[in-house]
């Protein structure tokens, strides 16, 4: 029973230390990669971007990307755009940095 407990602790700590932060973001359009091959594998249309605002609460760096399908359509080089970027840390105590993710985007 005991050993039951623990394990049920050691969940509830290593659950406690995960985050999860959402956050919409303003970026200016910077390149729009066409779709392509990278190491024999399908690459698709990546747009590539620079954080158009002086602050956010994610720590994002210029330049930032997402794929092409996550943007409204006729998006072009020197357009701006909102997109919901999603930072999630699984284990906090792992040492591996949070995953970002970028998208859907939106005009503003």
């Amino acid at each position: 029973m005991r050993a039951v407990a623990a394990v049920l602790v050691a969940a509830a700590i290593l659950t406690a230390c995960s985050s999860h932060h959402e956050e919409d973001v303003r970026f200016t359009v910077t390149r729009i990669s066409p779709p392509g091959e990278s190491m024999g594998k399908p690459v698709q249309a990546h747009v590539v971007m620079d954080v158009a605002q002086d602050e956010n609460g994610l720590g994002l760096m210029s330049p930032e990307g997402a794929d092409l399908d996550q943007f409204p359509e006729g998006t072009a080089v020197g357009d701006t755009v909102v997109c919901t970027v999603t930072k999630t840390d699984d284990n906090g105590f792992d040492g591996v940095d949070p995953k970002t993710t970028i998208g859907p985007c939106r005009r503003p």
